[in-house]
């Protein structure tokens, strides 16, 4: 099977997972249709991109990975149950007092390097961890995932520019662009405009892929990166991606999966994408 397989694989099994979160809230909800829409992005960088131990996570040399976008965090436990760091029991009832992943969770040992709290403060923070590296003279990348609504937060245009200024080249940002946050359309609420020019503008590097929910396009996005300033990639992706009743729909971004629904999209995944760990694309 080819890595581009194998990744695609991961991220079937990792829907399958995000979807399995989201029924075990039940009544509370989940945040189901941003992590849909980072499934590949979280493939592609734990699968792929991030060098890191499993079995050393204090590991110096490791690269950081800063989580923003705090509404896709079932992806990212997703992907870090696929790849070792959490087990099958530690995603029953996540969000459950007592639970290892409860509330916003700093725990290098679970593969969780920052706690994905209030909007807008993951790049300020991997803006401060590369440049302690830069400065330190260490050769680990810090990368970072960023929401597009998270983009109307201030503190995100702030640290564009420190990025720039301190010429830090071992950053890297992805943005998931599946243009809708929780009220609505981006451009409605808080017009971003071409962001490949203002990211240039604000002297990054930026590349811009059509489909960010494609392996292929992600790798070869991520890859083009020439490491001589900050760089972005920004990711066009479709919120719900995969469950057609959450596709493109804002009222997704938080929502309560019934067992009907719950069995509908699992389903319609299964028909889409495979059948998972024992099965053939």
């Amino acid at each position: 099977m080819s890595d581009i397989k194998c990744l695609e694989k991961m991220a079937f099994n990792m829907r399958c997972i995000v979807l399995k979160m989201a029924h075990d809230a039940g009544k509370k909800g989940a945040h189901l249709g941003g992590a849909l829409s980072a499934v590949e992005i979280y493939a592609v960088l734990y699968g792929e991109i991030l060098k890191y131990d499993v079995d050393n996570p204090y590991w110096e040399n490791r690269d950081r990975f800063i989580a923003g976008k705090e509404h896709g965090r079932l992806a990212e436990y997703a992907a870090l149950c696929e790849v070792g760091f959490l087990s099958e029991s530690d995603l029953d009832n996540c969000s459950v007092d007592g639970n290892r992943l409860a509330g916003h969770q700093i725990n290098v040992e679970l593969g969780l390097e920052y706690s994905c709290c209030s909007l807008g403060m993951a790049l300020p923070v991997a803006v401060g961890v590369a440049l302690d590296a830069k400065r330190k003279q260490k050769a680990y990348k810090v990368y970072t995932l960023i929401g597009d609504g998270e983009l109307d937060e201030g503190a995100v245009w702030e640290a564009f520019m420190a990025a720039s200024h301190y010429k830090l080249n071992n950053l890297i940002a992805i943005v998931d662009r599946n243009h809708l946050s929780s009220d609505g359309k981006t451009e409605d609420i808080m017009s971003l405009g071409n962001l490949k020019a203002k990211f240039e503008a604000f002297g990054w590097e930026c590349e811009e892929i059509e489909d960010g929910n494609n392996i292929e396009q992600l790798i070869k996005g991520i890859n083009s990166n020439k490491f001589v300033k900050p760089f972005v990639l920004v990711a066009n992706t479709v919120k719900g991606k995969g469950v057609s009743y959450a596709e493109n729909v804002a009222a997704w971004h938080r929502g309560i999966v019934t067992d009907k629904l719950y069995e509908d999209a699992i389903s319609e995944i299964e028909n889409v994408y495979g059948k998972g760990k024992n099965g053939a694309y």
